[in-house]
């Protein structure tokens, strides 16, 4: 390689982490959690498209910047003390090792130990022993999302009731839909024979992506993963 030709290892590294950077930024950094805020804002407001969603997400991505920008400078400090190196396998292990204790560090405070050997143990049971063996709770760290509100996007609801399913399997021999009207202010629905009943809104299905090995499974039940929790502890 005479010294006019390009860095190759270099090249493709760079092509590489320019692919990686979308993940990177929705799962290490609080970009997710700001644009869903900012979504949950709009919906309540019942503004419908407006702003519209590129708008949201440029501001979530702006907000993004301004709260990682002490992490970014950590990693640029330790990268740029010692001489950036691309030419071989060593090297490229060498800078990962840099940057991996400001971010290990920055996502820790997002985590409770609790959440950490949760994962610890869900990789000791999934993972083969050989790949297992020498995992720390401290390799496996998570962005922990809190939900900070749950509030009514729309001011009706509906409910469906099948044959032989749910609660009544034998109460509705027809399929029957049922809308109501909500009140948002003071958390009444109002069912339409004239009963009314508190509202305590919380999330359905949340989760994580389930290891290839399971395949395609669906929602519905609860896994390890989550699904439809359905769990009024997190209700509003």
């Amino acid at each position: 390689m005479t010294d006019n030709a390009p860095n190759v290892v270099g090249v493709l590294i760079f092509l590489f982490a320019i692919g990686l950077l979308p993940l990177v930024v929705v799962t290490m950094t609080g970009f997710l959690k700001i644009a869903v805020v900012m979504f949950l804002i709009r919906n309540a407001l019942g503004t419908q498209q407006t702003p519209p969603n590129l708008l949201l997400y440029g501001i979530a991505l702006v907000l993004t910047v301004y709260v990682t920008t002490p992490l970014l400078g950590d990693i640029y400090n330790r990268v740029s003390a010692r001489p950036l190196q691309l030419q071989t396998v060593e090297d490229i292990t060498e800078i990962a090792r840099t940057v991996r204790t400001p971010i290990q560090a920055h996502l820790a405070r997002f985590t409770l130990p609790s959440e950490r050997q949760f994962f610890l143990s869900a990789t000791a049971r999934v993972w083969p022993e050989s790949a297992s063996a020498d995992i720390k709770d401290d390799d496996l760290v998570v962005l922990q999302v809190d939900i900070e509100a749950i509030d009514l996007a729309y001011d009706w609801g509906y409910t469906m009731h099948r044959p032989l399913v749910g609660a009544l399997p034998n109460d509705f021999p027809q399929p029957t839909l049922v809308h109501s009207r909500l009140d948002a202010e003071r958390m009444i629905g109002y069912l339409p024979w004239g009963m009314d009943i508190a509202l305590k809104p919380f999330f359905g299905v949340m989760g994580t992506a389930p290891p290839p090995a399971w395949g395609a499974v669906s929602t519905l039940p609860p896994r390890q993963n989550g699904g439809n929790l359905q769990t009024r502890h997190d209700a509003r």
